[in-house]
């Protein structure tokens, strides 16, 4: 890495992967999981190594105490993990590829935000079990973190992550920090016993620095067709929905899976109402595909359901999540979501999503994909169809 940043064509660490290291006369070691966090302007990072035979793990930083290893030294982290990597392998996490853990504390540190009730809020967050607790992993290792002497949140927050706590450390951003704009401070339900928000704020008209859009948009505007303010948008509203909805991590869900995007300028009423669905049930935003005609509801369904018992003659009844999806239909729990709209722009939305499956090749064995409604403010843009690569 060193090498790297003395030669390299940036001056930084910043674009460093395994090939290029390679380059450099390196290369991991056959046993061992390697991971590298490029961090702040690209002068610094942090790095794991672990042996995946005896789980003994070693970290460095360039800069501030990392695992218990004071910086520029490699040592034991300081606690062993509790989970031992299953593959060997070398993960470079740049700065356009995960969020800002750095960035991230100094806005928590702000808000005095308790390390509890950061712990507390990883509950109703999808991670993995490899411990055989009820609690993940990543709550596990969050806890231990904050009960160490000398804990602070930066230590917290990086033995989250080293935990493979990405999707974590997401809802930890959007929940507590929002678009920046305010003092960070705890979402009241993280003093509940069983914490998990009850529906998600408002996606935020801008995020802070430490999602590092800047540098992501131009390059998921390139792959997708797209301007790089439009891609920007795009990623603003994935991020935050995949971040409320604890799902994932966001930077990883968003560049790789096909992303309908319902558009403003088309077919705006089922757009709202999309945004209203989502707000109420965050976990909707990542839907699976299952074609129209395997839905044990049959087409209509939803008509025998207030409110969509009394439609005028201009209006349909328009479901969320869609008929032709796992999460669509009058068995599928969550109950889905019910309004009536503009009958011409349901009809558009539907057709307008059956094209998305076509063009992005979404299949019932291929099928999970998100949902980002397009906001307000992008009104002139109409749907879009972002496969992705796929």
């Amino acid at each position: 890495m060193t090498y790297y940043n003395l030669f390299g064509s940036t001056g930084s660490y910043e674009g460093a992967t395994a090939s290029e290291l390679q380059a450099q006369g390196w290369s991991p070691a056959a046993n061992v999981s390697f991971e590298v966090w490029i961090e702040g302007t690209g002068q610094d990072y942090r790095a794991v190594a672990q042996d995946i035979r005896n789980g003994s793990q070693y970290s460095f930083s360039t800069s501030g105490t990392f695992n218990g290893v004071s910086s520029s030294s490699v040592n034991q982290s300081s606690p062993q993990p509790a989970l031992v990597a299953e593959t060997a392998g070398f993960i470079v996490s740049d700065l356009d590829s995960s969020l800002d853990t750095n960035a991230l504390a100094l806005a928590l540190a702000s808000g005095s935000v308790a390390l509890s009730d950061r712990c507390a809020a990883t509950l109703f967050v999808q991670g993995t079990h490899g411990l055989g607790s009820s609690v993940s992993d990543q709550t596990l290792a969050c806890e231990t973190a904050a009960a160490a002497r000398g804990a602070t949140i930066q230590s917290v927050l990086l033995a989250l992550r080293t935990a493979g706590g990405a999707a974590a450390l997401a809802a930890i951003a959007a929940y507590f920090v929002g678009s920046g704009a305010t003092t960070a401070s705890a979402p009241a339900w993280t003093q509940d016993t069983n914490p998990k928000p009850i529906t998600a704020p408002p996606v935020p008209e801008t995020l802070p620095p430490l999602w590092r859009l800047p540098k992501k948009a131009p390059q998921f505007g390139i792959e997708n067709g797209m301007s790089s303010s439009l891609a920007e948008t795009v990623l603003k509203q994935c991020y935050s929905r995949i971040a409320f909805a604890g799902s994932g991590d966001p930077v990883k869900e968003c560049s790789e899976k096909p992303i309908f995007a319902s558009g403003r300028s088309d077919v705006s009423e089922a757009t709202d109402h999309d945004i209203e669905a989502l707000t109420q049930v965050p976990s909707w935003v990542e839907l699976d595909y299952r074609p129209a005609a395997l839905n044990p509801s049959p087409s209509g369904w939803q008509n025998a359901y207030p409110p969509c018992t009394n439609p005028t003659a201009q209006q349909n009844c328009d479901e969320y999540p869609f008929r032709a999806t796992e999460q669509g239909g009058a068995q599928a729990v969550p109950f889905p979501s019910l309004k009536l709209i503009n009958g011409a722009q349901n009809q558009l939305q539907g057709s307008l999503y059956a094209s998305f499956i076509t063009t992005c090749d979404v299949t019932p064995t291929d099928k999970e994909f998100i949902v980002v409604p397009l906001p307000p403010t992008a009104a002139g843009v109409p749907t879009l169809a972002i496969c992705n690569g796929q």
